[in-house]
């Protein structure tokens, strides 16, 4: 059955998406097929690893951002994004006070516990106050998602849609490795030994990447 969109989202509404590895990868597919229905509307993004949303749709919808992470590099470049020249500390008071504008979140979400309860999964950040003036919360609830113990739960009515789903969380983009990194690279002392420290999104993500490796390998 398609996700009717427009049912929910009007022209020149504002539109909050979830961001990174929390992205609802089937609600951006949807947005961006149905844009034209819902034509002057503004999409607000974050880092964006999955690239669902490409330059070519601005032709209907207002992108911006708080950065130029992932795929935002593309859209940057193409002249088609808005940055916000904020902190990302002043994002949910931006949002709160709707000088970001929010009508409908599009969020994903992990299935629900034995009390019937969906968390948010691999992020919450700005969402929640986002989901605190929307007028729409439509999630997306993905089985490869975890169960985690969120800030805010959420029952089956809390939601104005419910879109079922089973795929992997979006990673990041390859990186590439130009002349100025290669350079960079080149003047490291022989001692040095990067560290990365991988968030807990992050980490579970390269995790189940590396299982589904493993079966697919078995």
């Amino acid at each position: 059955m398609p996700v009717e969109l427009a049912r929910f989202i009007r022209p020149g509404d504002g539109i909050i998406l979830g961001q990174a590895c929390a992205e609802p990868q089937s609600l951006a597919e949807a947005m961006v097929a149905q844009r034209a229905a819902y034509s002057g509307a503004s999409v607000f993004l974050g880092v964006n690893y999955a690239g669902i949303v490409k330059p070519g749709h601005a032709d209907h919808l207002r992108l911006s951002s708080y950065c130029g992470a992932g795929h935002n590099r593309a859209l940057a470049d193409a002249g088609v994004l808005d940055i916000h020249p904020h902190p990302y500390s002043r994002l949910a008071p931006l949002i709160r006070e709707r000088k970001i504008p929010c009508d409908v979140v599009l969020l994903q979400v992990s299935p629900p516990n034995a009390r019937g309860e969906y968390s948010m999964g691999l992020a919450v950040d700005y969402l929640l106050p986002a989901i605190e003036v929307a007028r729409a919360v439509i999630a997306e609830v993905n089985d490869r998602i975890p169960w985690t113990h969120t800030e805010k739960l959420f029952r089956k009515e809390d939601f104005a849609l419910l879109v079922e789903s089973s795929r992997d969380p979006a990673l990041p983009p390859p990186a590439r490795c130009g002349e100025t990194e290669q350079a960079i690279g080149a003047t490291r002392p022989p001692s040095f030994r990067p560290v990365r420290r991988l968030s807990s999104a992050w980490a579970y993500c390269r995790m189940s990447s590396a299982k589904r490796s493993t079966a697919t390998m078995g």
